[in-house]
């Protein structure tokens, strides 16, 4: 085999690697919380647990990373504390995606500020609502937990 020969063998496959190192750059989501019809501050970290390991991500001006092996889980619990409750909710790896994010907490599921009240009977002020945007789909879609809020002490 001849150096040309060998020098596009090597070529094709750099090629060939590149979607795949392109695929594996982090989302940067941005996270807004919502508090009874008011925008209030994000928090400063988020945890993500998932295929038995956890992570803590930082968030800063209401974004972060979520690194390409997140993404791929196909389960992750996310915690965090936001508006004086700790936030424990269950969501999938590919929610990483959506760019756009925003945490509704509320205390009373008749309120304007509070979309859809949930099922029939739920505890709003244990619950949350997150709701999942991007610029690749339309619309949007809505992710409600009960019991997944709880009075940070």
């Amino acid at each position: 085999m001849n150096n040309l020969t060998r020098f596009r063998i090597v070529g094709m496959l750099l090629l060939s690697f590149l979607p795949s190192v392109a695929q594996q750059q982090p989302t940067i989501v941005t996270l807004a919380v919502i508090h009874n019809g008011h925008k209030r501050p994000a928090p400063t970290e988020i945890t993500v647990s998932f295929d038995g390991h956890s992570l803590q991500i930082p968030l800063r001006e209401g974004k972060f990373e979520a690194p390409p092996e997140l993404v791929a889980a196909q389960h992750v619990t996310l915690e965090t504390d936001a508006e004086g409750d700790h936030i424990r909710t269950h969501i999938a790896g590919a929610d990483f995606t959506e760019e756009t994010w925003t945490l509704r907490l509320a205390e009373r599921a008749n309120d304007d500020y509070y979309d859809w009240p949930g099922p029939k009977g739920a505890d709003i002020r244990a619950s949350c609502m997150l709701e999942f945007e991007s610029i690749h789909s339309d619309p949007g879609r809505v992710h409600f937990e009960q019991h997944c809020r709880n009075k940070n002490k």
